[in-house]
């Protein structure tokens, strides 16, 4: 139910910002303008034996991604991980391949560089939760950059193990991690909480149809404001991830809803709800103002 622009009833949601211009820049003493639209992107590879031809498609458009970041004007960084699977004769639960560059040339080189690792595996399901955990954790990639959006992109053919040996970690682990390492926002525009998390946005790329697969990170991609692929070609692959390059350099906020875990908030009645709707509108036309006079937006294309 809404009174006034204000939701009520079962709901947990907060905010993704979603980047399709420059975040608000501000003049600085000499006039020019501030940086615009940071982004801090891991690649996190599932390099058992069966993914070879699916990297492939990955090394042949790296380039051609990298300079799309180049022409939206984002101020980017990229690094890159890898896992395979427990115990150690089927591989690795994670390995850090490249810490957050700028460098076009070895992030090229580090992604061509995983050709050589496309081995191990074991039995079908893999250590992507070990992975994800340690990725959105900069584990040996350096360390996310204050005000930079967040994302990994998980790309892999074989469902997580769920609950995962020797961690134990579930799919609620790597959604808790991804809002402990995200950014919090003060979001003028909500009376249900005066600060909310921009969490870590975690991106799934399913090579084929698995099932279990896409039931298990879907789940993800959905509490954590990503999205889930499916692919069966290679064209399939590249297409996903320009779209997802498109989607993390989109400014706008959507709404993420946690389903799996609602959280309740009693609609108003009588004098208690018209009182909670009239302060509402106070605080947001007293915020909204407020906004304006502080900042000045200052477009990317300008």
């Amino acid at each position: 139910m809404i009174y006034d622009g204000i939701s009520w009833g079962w709901r947990n949601q907060t905010k993704r910002r979603r980047q399709d211009q420059c975040t608000v820049q501000y003049i600085s003493d000499n006039g020019s303008n501030s940086d615009c639209f940071k982004i801090d992107l891991e690649f996190l590879f599932d390099t058992t034996g069966s993914m070879g031809s699916s990297i492939g498609a990955v090394q042949t458009a790296a380039t051609d991604i990298l300079n799309q970041l180049e022409a939206l004007g984002v101020d980017y960084r990229i690094a890159i991980a890898d896992y395979k699977d427990f115990p150690e004769q089927y591989g690795y639960p994670y390995r850090a391949v490249l810490p957050f560059s700028t460098d076009k040339t070895a992030i090229i080189n580090s992604i061509n560089s995983l050709s050589g690792d496309i081995w191990g595996g074991g039995d079908t399901p893999e250590s992507a939760y070990s992975g994800l955990i340690r990725t959105i954790n900069t584990e040996g990639l350096g360390s996310w950059r204050d005000n930079a959006k967040r994302a990994v992109v998980i790309m892999t053919d074989a469902p997580p193990h769920d609950p995962e040996p020797h961690t134990g970690y579930t799919s609620k682990d790597v959604v808790d991690a991804a809002y402990a390492m995200g950014i919090s926002r003060n979001l003028y525009n909500t009376i249900i909480a005066n600060d909310a998390v921009d969490p870590v946005s975690i991106y799934s790329i399913i090579v084929g149809g698995d099932s279990s697969a896409t039931y298990y990170l879907s789940k993800i991609s959905k509490q954590t404001g990503g999205k889930l692929y499916q692919t069966s070609s290679s064209s399939d692959i590249v297409n996903a991830l320009f779209d997802i390059t498109g989607d993390v350099t989109d400014t706008t906020y959507d709404d993420i809803i946690d389903d799996e875990n609602p959280q309740s908030v009693p609609e108003p009645s009588s004098i208690t709800g018209l009182l909670a709707v009239i302060l509402a509108g106070l605080s947001l036309s007293r915020s909204k103002h407020k906004k304006q006079v502080e900042a000045e937006v200052i477009d990317c294309a300008h």
